[in-house]
C-alpha cells in the first residue's frame, strides 16, 4: 500500500478487496459456534455466489 500510495498508482482492486473482507468477516462469525451444523455447512457455501453477486454489483456502481 506505501508503494501504491508514494508512486501514485492506481488501486483498482477495490471491490475485490471489501469483497474477500466480506466473506472472512462473514466466515469469521459463522465459525464461532462451538458446534457447527449441516445449516452451517450451507450457509458457508451460500458465501461463494453471495461473494460473486457483491464484486458484480460493486463494480456496477463504479467501484472498482
Amino acid at each position: 500500500m506505501l508503494l501504491i500510495w508514494t508512486q501514485h498508482l492506481a488501486w483498482e482492486f477495490l471491490s475485490e478487496t471489501l469483497t474477500i473482507l466480506f466473506v472472512q468477516i462473514a466466515a469469521a462469525v459463522l465459525a464461532l459456534k462451538r458446534t457447527q451444523t449441516l445449516r452451517d455447512a450451507l450457509m458457508y457455501l451460500a458465501l461463494y455466489p453471495l461473494a460473486i453477486m457483491l464484486k458484480v454489483m460493486l463494480e456496477g456502481l463504479g467501484w472498482d
